[in-house]
């Protein structure tokens, strides 16, 4: 296990109990509460704020994450001397060995990244009830980032938070 991945067990104790926590964060309309999205026969699908999936939604993140790592990307940056200052971003449209990757819901379509989330999120027979319903997939990073910019104004007009400007400046040194 590497610095950046987290203990199992750590990850199944906090994900023991997403599905309450997700309820309780609904309840009492939590920054970490859940969004609604709409398929265009007016069906319901919740995207969970993502620090509350539970251990099979992170299973899949983690997987669609692993498995991204082998598609094709752009030239990495590197220094002079061939030191890699920064990887290659994904090349999208998703491709592995030049090929494009297949779609796991549409029957001749490819993947997306947001189709692979909702894969993630979902699992794949949700996330073919999705598509049929008419959910479009592109509004889950959208989803994301509304939760996100939550979290992010709540940091910074919170006068506890370290995000936070506190308008105090510091005091002058004594001699």
């Amino acid at each position: 296990m590497t610095n950046t991945e987290i203990d199992p067990d750590v990850k199944r104790r906090h994900t023991a109990n997403a599905v309450e926590a997700r309820e309780q964060a609904d309840e009492y309309d939590s920054l970490l509460r859940g969004d609604i999205i709409y398929g265009t026969n007016g069906e319901e699908f919740e995207v969970p704020h993502r620090d509350l999936f539970d251990n099979d939604q992170q299973a899949r993140w983690d997987d669609m994450l692993a498995e991204r790592q082998g598609y094709d990307r752009e030239d990495d940056l590197t220094a002079s001397d061939g030191t890699v200052i920064r990887r290659g971003d994904v090349l999208t449209p998703f491709r592995k060995n030049g090929k494009r990757i297949p779609s796991l819901i549409r029957p001749k379509g490819f993947a997306t990244d947001a189709e692979q989330q909702a894969v993630a999120i979902w699992g794949l027979d949700e996330a073919k009830r999705a598509h049929a319903a008419g959910v479009v997939f592109n509004e889950i990073p959208v989803v994301f980032a509304k939760q996100a910019a939550r979290i992010r104004r709540w940091r910074e007009a919170d006068s506890k938070s370290a995000d936070r400007d506190s308008g105090v400046e510091a005091a002058p040194e004594r001699d």
